[in-house]
C-alpha cells in the first residue's frame, strides 16, 4: 500500500473538478451576473471575486490530487476540504430560501455539497495512515519556528472563523465590505480551509506534503489581491478594517511566497 494514491481518490478528485471550473469561471469572469447564472445572488462584486478565488484554489488542489502519484503530496489538503464541505452543506440548509431553486447552478451546488462532505471525509479516513512522517533520513521539512507560527495562527484563525460562521452578523460588523449571513458563512468556510491547512502543515511538515498546498494558497491570495483592485469601490478607505484586510492579504502572500522560494531553494541544494 505505502504512499500510493488509491484509484477512488483520483476518481473523486477528478469528478469534483468540473464543478469548481464552472463556479470559479463564473465568479471571477462575470462577478456581476450571479443573479442570473449562479446558485444564489452575490453582492457586492468583491464577495464574488473572493469566493471565486477560493473555488479556483480548490480546482487547482483537486487537479493535483487527481494526478498525484503519492498520497503525501496532497494529504494535507483533504481534512481542510472536508471541514469546508460540511460547513457549506450546513449553510445551504440554513439559507435554503436564498438560493435560486429554478437555476441549474443551484442543483450543481446542491450535488457538490451533498456528495463532497461524505466523499472527502471518506478519502481522508481511508488514506490518513499512509503518511506518518518522513520516510527518508534527512528529508526536507518546514523549520520548527515556521511550524510553531502555523500552529498558533491556525488555532486562532479556526476559532475566529467558527465564531463568525455561527454568528455571521458579528462578521458583517467588522468586515471591510458589506456581506449577508449566507455569504459571510461561505467566506468563513473558505478562511477555515486556510486555518485547518495551517494546522495540518504544522503537524505534517515534510516539504513534499507542503509544496502543492502552498502553491494553492499563493494562487488564491493572488486572486484575492487582484480582486481588491477590481472591486475597490466596494471598500471604504476610511475604515481601518479595509487596510487591515488588504495588509493581511498582502503580508500573507509575501510570507508564503518567501517561504516557498526558500524551501524550494533548499530542496534543490
Amino acid at each position: 500500500m505505502g504512499d500510493r494514491v488509491t484509484p477512488e481518490t483520483r476518481w473523486i478528485s477528478a469528478l469534483v473538478v468540473p464543478f469548481l471550473v464552472a463556479a470559479s469561471a463564473l465568479l471571477l469572469l462575470w462577478p456581476d451576473l450571479t443573479g442570473r447564472f449562479f446558485a444564489w445572488t452575490i453582492r457586492p462584486r468583491m464577495t464574488s471575486l473572493f469566493i471565486g478565488a477560493g473555488f479556483l484554489t480548490g480546482m487547482y488542489f483537486f487537479i493535483r490530487a487527481a494526478a498525484a502519484q503519492r498520497w503525501r503530496t496532497t494529504a494535507n489538503g483533504f481534512l481542510p476540504v472536508t471541514v469546508f464541505a460540511w460547513m457549506m452543506a450546513v449553510a445551504t440548509v440554513l439559507h435554503w430560501d436564498r438560493f435560486h431553486h429554478q437555476n441549474i447552478s443551484f442543483y450543481a451546488w446542491l450535488a457538490l455539497y451533498t456528495f463532497t462532505p461524505v466523499a472527502a471525509l471518506a478519502i481522508w479516513l481511508r488514506n490518513r495512515g499512509r503518511d506518518r512522517g518522513p520516510a527518508d533520513p534527512g528529508e526536507l521539512r518546514l523549520p520548527r519556528a515556521v511550524r510553531v507560527v502555523l500552529a498558533v495562527l491556525g488555532t486562532v484563525m479556526a476559532a475566529l472563523m467558527l465564531i463568525f460562521y455561527l454568528q455571521p452578523g458579528w462578521m458583517a460588523a467588522v468586515w471591510p465590505w458589506s456581506i449577508t449571513p449566507l455569504t459571510g458563512r461561505v467566506m468563513a468556510g473558505f478562511l477555515m480551509i486556510t486555518a485547518i491547512t495551517e494546522l495540518t502543515l504544522a503537524s505534517n511538515p515534510r516539504w513534499d506534503s507542503a509544496r502543492v498546498i502552498l502553491q494553492g494558497q499563493l494562487i488564491g491570495l493572488a486572486l484575492v489581491l487582484i480582486g481588491v483592485t477590481r472591486a475597490w469601490g466596494d471598500f471604504n478607505p476610511a475604515l481601518p478594517a479595509t487596510w487591515i484586510f488588504v495588509g493581511m492579504m498582502l503580508l500573507t502572500f509575501l510570507s508564503i511566497g518567501g517561504l516557498y522560494l526558500w524551501m524550494a531553494r533548499q530542496a534543490n541544494n
